[in-house]
């Protein structure tokens, strides 16, 4: 028999015909270091906005927030969206910008560009990762909290929000977020302001 952790460690020699199954195993310990690493630069950046993949901001803390918003402040029109194929379709060239803005050491962003082309397991079989970031690493819902940090948070309060009538305001789960506007009018032109703004950020 072998202890629950000797188990993991076999099924990983298993998917990966035992070649480079210590490094695996290293990898995911490092993914977790540099994430513990970035989540202290980015928590000095995040808005109150967001939610999911930060410290005590999950799922409950953000409907929490979202029922503060509707219920207590100037909204009469509710947009909820959802970024379709997300971890998928993110640009890397933006994503790494993104993250050299804050972070100076080149080693964390080599390690970081080598993550985002890593490799997906599935059926057992490695598949080439040509697109967007990686689901599932430790690291990789950071990753995609930093990018919308940029190219939606901070899009919505300096380039959205003062171009608006009324009152608006943001909550964000990841991939996911709800809108809420004073008046339909800013509503109906949000639509318009984000198919312009996605096709900025698009992948190359």
């Amino acid at each position: 028999m072998t202890e629950r952790g000797d188990e993991g460690v076999e099924r990983i020699k298993e998917l990966t015909n035992g070649i480079g199954a210590d490094s695996v195993l290293e990898c995911v310990g490092t993914q977790e270091s540099a994430a513990q690493v970035l989540s202290a630069i980015y928590e000095q950046d995040f808005l109150s906005c967001s939610f999911g993949g930060r410290p005590g901001r999950g799922a409950h803390h953000g409907l929490a927030t979202l029922h503060e918003v509707i219920a207590g402040r100037k909204v009469e029109w509710v947009l909820e969206a959802d970024l379709k194929t997300f971890f998928g379709s993110l640009s890397r060239e933006w994503m790494l910008r993104f993250v050299e803005h804050r972070v100076g050491d080149p080693r964390l962003i080599s390690l970081i560009r080598r993550w985002l082309k890593a490799s997906v397991l599935e059926d057992e079989k490695l598949h080439p990762n040509e697109e967007g970031t990686p689901q599932g690493g430790s690291i990789s819902v950071l990753l995609s909290n930093a990018y919308l940090h940029y190219v939606l948070d901070l899009w919505f309060e300096r380039v959205v929000k003062p171009r608006l009538r009324g009152e608006a305001y943001r909550v964000r789960y990841i991939d996911d977020f709800v809108l809420c506007f004073q008046y339909r009018a800013d509503a109906s032109n949000i639509g318009r302001m984000l198919s312009v703004s996605r096709r900025h950020w698009a992948r190359d």
